[in-house]
């Protein structure tokens, strides 16, 4: 195959179809709500996914942090450029007022 596809790479996400000979019996309780998993393949799934999304919050939760401190950097850096613009403007030549 050619393009974007790599078959030496695990894929990234896994789809909710469960294989038909992997699906097994039908596990739902007397009072007819469904069990979470009933078969191995569904539970490796679920844990795949609940790691793929704790390492999402993760990394989003430090992308914010970054944010936050390029935006104080790119503040002090406007800050520094406002002192130095001040610093090397020439002032006038006339008398300051008093008032």
């Amino acid at each position: 195959m050619r393009g974007q596809y790599q078959h030496w790479k695990p894929p990234t996400y896994e789809s909710a179809i469960v294989p038909i000979l992997e699906r097994g019996p039908d596990f739902t309780f007397q009072d007819g709500r469904k069990p979470l998993v009933t078969s191995k393949f569904q539970l490796e799934r679920l844990v795949k996914q609940a790691d793929l999304g704790k390492k999402i919050v993760q990394y989003l939760a430090d992308l914010k942090e970054m944010e936050k401190l390029h935006e104080k950097e790119m503040a002090l850096n406007l800050s520094n450029q406002k002192i130095e613009i001040e610093k090397w403007t020439p002032s006038s030549k006339e008398l300051k007022e008093i008032f």
